[in-house]
């Protein structure tokens, strides 16, 4: 049964839950929970409402976790918490039956139903202020995930490869459960990766983050990251949004000049179910799409990539030099006033931290839109191929996966 929670009376998906109740209600979660066995260095979240169909199935891949030679893991330093919120269904009894299925997980299952804890920010604001309380080695990480995704078996040992490391953030690849639907739905998803994959390779020609080694990818979503425990409390927690929580969550970081590692080996997958649990959320995307494929997503197209990096190699050029020549020409190009850009050179320390905040500026800007109409998503693909094909000696060194 799905229920919409928009129906349930007195929730409303799009409101911004109070941050201080949230984290009240947090704090008088934790003190009920019993103290961990050992100190936790991975402790993985989950928000589930309405999930007894994918909640066991979730629960069993978590459970299972493998070293690459197949042999499991000792999972004492591991805990998983779930937080069933405003379930109508027997999302709380199935998660808690998957506990006596697997008594060496470290498995807490929590329930409420007030209506300040109306979305999937908010449940992962109360998850994720229980899991950092807990982590007394603050170089663990809190991750998230969701209830309709299975870890693949090495998830946890990749993951725990990055304890005490640099990163503030590790972000794994997500792959999509395509059975059920549409071949049309399934060829826009394989174009629209395809895009964001070629898209990555030509931005990685012309910029590479010296903190993180190739090969790397493109995804950075709430079904697979993980934030070290310290820069999860020193950025104030995530954000009580009721979608794109994980993309500020992310531009958080980002901006707070943290390292960053996206994983190849960290992988997910996720279901690709057409009936949603957040409106404009992934679920909800894919439903508009009615099978046929050119009713994919609109993108930009090459001219318009080449032009952002140009754009960002100028304003990096002046970040190193100061040169007025190069400030002038990236205002020009891009329609964005020079004080502002200065302003962005002087906030922002690191490379992709400055990058990251001119693609939020373009992707906003109506200038930049007009300048650059969107196109549809195939012919854009074809576009990105050629410039790879004709350029070869420029991405021979270029890892994708």
């Amino acid at each position: 049964m799905s229920v919409n929670i928009n129906t349930i009376p007195g929730i409303n998906y799009f409101d911004k839950s109070d941050e201080g109740i949230l984290d009240a209600i947090a704090d008088g979660m934790a003190k009920n929970m019993a103290a961990p066995f050992l100190s936790p260095s991975v402790i993985l979240t989950i928000p589930a409402h309405n999930e007894e169909n994918y909640i066991e199935k979730c629960i069993a891949s978590i459970a299972k976790q493998k070293d690459p030679s197949g042999l499991e893991l000792v999972m004492e330093d591991f805990e998983l918490l779930i937080l069933c919120h405003n379930c109508t269904d027997k999302t709380y009894q199935n998660a808690i039956r998957m506990g006596s299925i697997y008594p060496t997980l470290n498995l807490t299952v929590l329930q409420t139903k007030r209506i300040e804890v109306n979305n999937v920010g908010a449940v992962r604001r109360i998850l994720m202020r229980i899991a950092s309380s807990r982590m007394i080695l603050k170089t663990g990480y809190v991750a998230m995930t969701d209830a309709d995704t299975l870890l693949h078996p090495s998830w946890l040992f990749n993951l725990r490869s990055y304890i005490g490391s640099k990163y503030g953030l590790v972000c794994g690849r997500i792959t999509i459960d395509t059975e059920g639907l549409s071949n049309g739905i399934t060829q826009i998803l394989a174009i629209k990766k395809k895009y964001e994959e070629l898209r990555f390779l030509i931005n990685q020609s012309v910029f590479r983050d010296q903190y993180e080694p190739s090969p790397s990818h493109c995804d950075n979503s709430g079904p697979n990251m993980a934030v070290r425990a310290d820069v999860y409390q020193e950025i104030g927690g995530i954000e009580p949004l009721g979608f794109c929580e994980d993309v500020a969550f992310y531009d958080k970081i980002i901006w707070g000049g943290y390292s960053v590692r996206h994983c190849p080996n960290s992988i997910v997958t996720t279901s690709g179910r057409t009936a949603a649990r957040a409106p404009w959320g992934f679920g909800a995307e894919i439903s508009s799409w009615d099978g046929n494929q050119e009713t994919g997503p609109m993108v930009e197209g090459l001219d318009a990539v080449l032009e952002r990096l140009k754009i960002y190699s100028l304003v990096g050029t002046y970040a190193l030099t100061g040169g007025n020549p190069q400030i002038f020409s990236a205002a020009r190009l891009s329609g964005i006033d020079i004080s502002k850009l200065q302003s962005h050179v002087v906030k922002y320390g690191s490379d992709r931290a400055l990058i990251h905040r001119l693609e939020k500026d373009l992707d906003a800007s109506e200038t930049w839109r007009h300048k650059y109409p969107k196109m549809e998503i195939f012919s854009a693909c074809y576009e990105l191929e050629g410039y790879i094909s004709r350029s070869p000696d420029i991405f021979s060194q270029t890892s994708l996966l």
